[in-house]
């Protein structure tokens, strides 16, 4: 509403008459009360509407001085306050500039240093919040704070950066220490394993017309992460951008042949879970049996039988893909309500660019405390066991057998050492 049009309505709204002879009447004092009336109306309203844009958008001026401070200021606590806002520590922040500068990765504008653009894009990441939150924060436009969050994400998963901190594996790396150092000898019987494959959902916002295919078996509209780590919680293989619709047998065809999935010698394999189908690079538990961890809680008994025994060990191991989705997303708040803002291409990236941080922490001992991620992720576990039809269309028949040989004899092997009270199996 115009200035003009709120004086025509309060005039158009007066309920007296007047006639000309009374008009001539009117003294000064009352046309003084009127026009009183009328400036506070148009005041009260005029001011109400001047003020909101300073409530919603806090002045952002002296911005370089500012956003300078605040990054000393992270700097100069170093510890858990810079880990709490930004999601690594003064080492892992020191690791990434020498990094971007050593591979001629130039992050400073005319408007921020490096170490600006880097606390800007890792305190998005770290928060589940908005871009213009933090804009606040840091006193800059929301254009330049989308600037350096696609300025680091493109840096982290360059090719350069990318291929240095996430690892395939080759398969003639010597056994992990976790399994063939295990003091209670449960996990020995796994000296073939290189880590473990699983996939996880992350919600992101599509169009009305893309919905169906992005909705999971819950309801949620997301895209399917295909990822494995080894056994010190390193991603080594991942993949983004599948719809949420896409079961993991699927997703693991199309990294197969579509995507460069590791391959492995034939004495090699990473460890999945039932949704995946067993192979010879795959290893999975017998179906139609207790597998999870929480089926094996005390009050529901120990196991008994030679593939409850075997499905269990599994588990256990196996357990390293859950804690590390866990801990990714507890340390990393973009991947749990942030990557809406942004396209599908640049939602696959940012799901990117925090394993490969998550990785240079690992590298680092950067961590953060594990709050029952493990298993709390995987009691939300969409796993979808895959069908025999659908098991021999993605693998073949004859890897397929190969496979389930390979299980048959570490279930065997497991068992006997159980039964003797070598390396028992227990929750």
């Amino acid at each position: 509403m115009s200035d003009r049009q709120l004086i025509d309505d309060f005039a158009e709204n007066d309920p007296v008459e007047f006639e000309e002879d009374d008009v001539n009447a009117c003294n000064e004092q009352e046309f003084l009360i009127i026009l009183v009336i009328v400036l506070a109306i148009y005041t009260t309203y005029h001011g109400k509407f001047r003020t909101l844009p300073k409530e919603r958008f806090p002045d952002r001026s002296n911005s370089v001085l500012t956003s300078s401070l605040k990054v000393q200021e992270y700097l100069e606590h170093r510890g858990r306050s810079m880990r709490h806002h930004l999601g690594v520590g003064l080492e892992v922040f020191m690791l990434l500039l020498r990094e971007f500068e050593e591979h001629g990765i130039q992050l400073a504008s005319h408007d921020a240093t490096a170490a600006e653009h880097l606390a800007i894009a890792l305190a998005y990441l770290r928060k589940k919040t908005s871009v213009n939150w933090i804009g606040e924060e840091f006193k800059k436009s929301n254009e330049f704070i989308s600037f350096c969050i696609h300025d680091v994400v493109n840096a982290l998963t360059s090719k350069v950066i990318y291929d240095r901190w996430v690892k395939y594996p080759t398969g003639r790396e010597p056994p992990n220490a976790k399994v063939a150092d295990d003091p209670l000898n449960r996990y020995r019987h796994f000296h073939g394993a290189v880590g473990s494959i699983d996939g996880t959902h992350i919600a992101v916002k599509v169009s009305p017309r893309m919905q169906p295919a992005y909705r999971n078996r819950k309801g949620v509209v997301s895209i399917n992460v295909l990822a494995a780590c080894d056994f010190d919680l390193k991603f080594t293989y991942i993949i983004a951008g599948w719809e949420g619709s896409a079961n993991d047998s699927f997703t693991f065809n199309q990294a197969v042949h579509r995507y460069n999935f590791p391959q492995l010698p034939s004495n090699r394999y990473f460890l999945a879970d039932a949704g995946f189908p067993i192979c010879d690079q795959l290893l999975t538990p017998y179906r139609g049996t207790r597998y999870h961890l929480a089926d094996f809680h005390p009050s529901r008994g120990a196991p008994q039988s030679e593939k409850e025994v075997f499905n269990l060990a599994h588990a256990q191991l196996r357990n390293s893909v859950e804690r590390i989705f866990g801990i990714t997303k507890q340390r990393w708040g973009v991947l749990s309500g942030g990557l809406e803002k942004f396209k599908g291409g640049m939602q696959s990236q940012i799901i990117l660019a925090c394993c490969v941080l998550h990785n240079m922490c690992i590298s680092i001992k950067d961590r953060v405390p594990e709050r029952d991620v493990g298993e709390a992720d995987e009691g939300g576990d969409m796993e979808e066991e895959v069908e025999g039809d659908e098991e021999l269309r993605v693998v073949g028949e004859t890897s397929k057998s190969r496979g389930e040989a390979r299980r048959a004899e570490i279930s065997r092997s497991i068992f006997e050492a159980h039964s003797r009270g070598q390396g028992r199996i227990r929750r």
